[in-house]
């Protein structure tokens, strides 16, 4: 997952991460790992297992469980569950794409 990325493609994305956005570079969300993902949905929206002992502006709560809408999770999760297909547009490496700066 080592990949480098303009700080302020990922900035722009996800505006409100207090971790710096590690997980492009780390897998990892600060000291934690990353959420686990049940299932997808849409763009940036992603229904998460089990319980979520933590504060993430991210986070919202839905019936008995979460949603993540970090759209950079969200993405990372796409691209590792191949979750796009050929047509399919990846908002992530645009974006980045766009900057010129991988």
């Amino acid at each position: 997952m080592k990949t480098k990325h303009s700080k302020e493609a990922l900035q722009e994305l996800a505006p409100k991460c207090q971790h710096g956005h590690a997980c492009v570079e780390t897998g990892r969300c600060g000291d934690r790992e990353l959420c686990k993902v049940k299932r997808c949905a849409g763009e940036s929206v992603l229904f998460l297992e089990g319980d979520v002992p933590f504060v993430c502006p991210y986070l919202l709560s839905f019936g008995y469980g979460h949603l993540c809408t970090c759209p950079v999770h969200a993405q990372l999760y796409k691209s590792d569950q191949n979750c796009f297909s050929s047509e399919t547009p990846d908002p992530l490496r645009n974006k980045l794409a766009s900057t010129n700066k991988y």
